[in-house]
């Protein structure tokens, strides 16, 4: 009997078949390719007007043109049949609206949030500083922990982020090892 695979909720800025993105997003289309027969993905990502689409059609894949549309799609989503909900940007308006839409929903499962070197800049935009309190304030209600991809970026998160869960990995499929001890 074939068991049932976890189910695996991805945010992400870019994604196939887009091909124009930077090491974070490669590393997600990576994960994707190489664990879709282990998990059961849903994708959530960004449409783009120059790109089809309907080329790379993926079951479970919903690109978005427009971020009220991913809005509504998050408050409708049921959350209770993930295992793991990952987002693979920090600054992204695609966490802040999904962010946003769980805080109403109750759910206890663990929200990772990859910020692939976007808190490493020494003088953070006063709209971001901004963002980094609703994220502190969002850890209080729910069950949310940072991924640092290097020793630099976990002790930078370390300094921003004393009172929330941080792990380091540099492993895309360390993440979600169960056996995977948060800092």
């Amino acid at each position: 009997m074939k068991s049932k695979k976890e189910k695996i909720l991805v945010s992400t800025p870019y994604f196939l078949p887009y091909t124009n993105f930077g090491g974070g997003c490669k590393t997600i289309v990576n994960q994707y390719l190489h664990t879709f027969n282990d998990y059961d993905y849903t994708i959530f990502t960004r449409e783009y007007e120059k790109i089809k689409t309907s080329e790379f059609n993926q079951k479970r894949v919903y690109y978005f043109k427009h971020y009220i549309s991913l809005l509504t799609k998050s408050f409708l989503i049921d959350l209770k049949k993930f295992k793991k909900i990952q987002f693979n940007s920090f600054f992204s308006p695609f966490t802040f609206f999904m962010l946003v839409a769980f805080f109403f929903k109750k759910t206890e499962k663990k929200i990772l949030i990859f910020p692939r070197g976007e808190l490493l800049q020494r003088n953070l935009a006063f709209k971001k500083r901004i963002y980094i309190k609703f994220i502190h304030i969002y850890a209080f209600f729910k069950n949310l922990s940072l991924v640092a991809t290097s020793q630099i970026e976990y002790d930078q998160l370390s300094k921003i982020f004393k009172n929330l869960d941080i792990m380091q990995c540099s492993d895309f499929l360390d993440v979600w090892n169960d056996d995977l001890k948060l800092n």
